[in-house]
């Protein structure tokens, strides 16, 4: 339902302002529509109380605050111990580097705004921060969601190698031209 919206949308603003949109071309288009998508998925993801595992992690029902604890807390001491867990908090720690990556590549690709780390931090930071906000309040009415620190905190690293790797494609791309 979001991608019919979204190309009317486009097309209307590039049909109607002309002189706003004089820069627009196919490509531009492209890229915009692409991280039009990237942030839906991200929504489905995050904020769409759909359950993607009800496998639970002990105290995955509290709100965690404290940084980097909970994290801790899945690293048991042997592997063996809690290897299911072991396993859901590796998968968990890189789903949420990664699923802000994308964001930290396609910031400074759409806008000039964001050609530095700091704002493209700065924006994974509210990003990020907003979802577990949603996820908080979605607790009230019921939904499984976690809200966890953590999270905001791996989210806003993977948007900064998202960066470091625009970067580096980026100045090879100069070095072969």
């Amino acid at each position: 339902m979001a991608l019919p919206l979204w190309v009317a949308f486009r097309v209307r603003a590039n049909v109607s302002g002309r002189k706003l949109n004089a820069g627009a071309s196919l490509g531009r288009e492209l890229l915009l529509t692409s991280f039009f998508l990237y942030l839906v998925f991200v929504a489905a993801l995050t904020v769409v109380p759909i359950p993607m595992s009800r496998f639970r992690v002990p105290g995955s029902s509290e709100v965690n605050l404290v940084p980097i604890l909970n994290s801790l807390k899945c690293l048991p001491p042997t592997l063996t111990a809690r290897r299911n867990v072991f396993l859901y908090c590796l998968q968990n720690m890189a789903g949420n580097i990664f699923l802000f990556l994308p964001l930290g590549f396609f910031l400074p690709l759409v806008s000039d705004r964001f050609g530095t780390i700091k704002r493209v931090l700065l924006v994974a930071l509210v990003l990020s921060s907003s979802i577990e906000v949603v996820q908080f309040l979605s607790r009230l009415i019921g939904t499984f969601r976690t809200v966890d620190v953590d999270d905001v905190i791996l989210n806003t690293l993977g948007a900064g190698v998202g960066f470091l790797l625009f970067t580096l494609v980026k100045r090879k791309k100069k070095l072969t031209h």
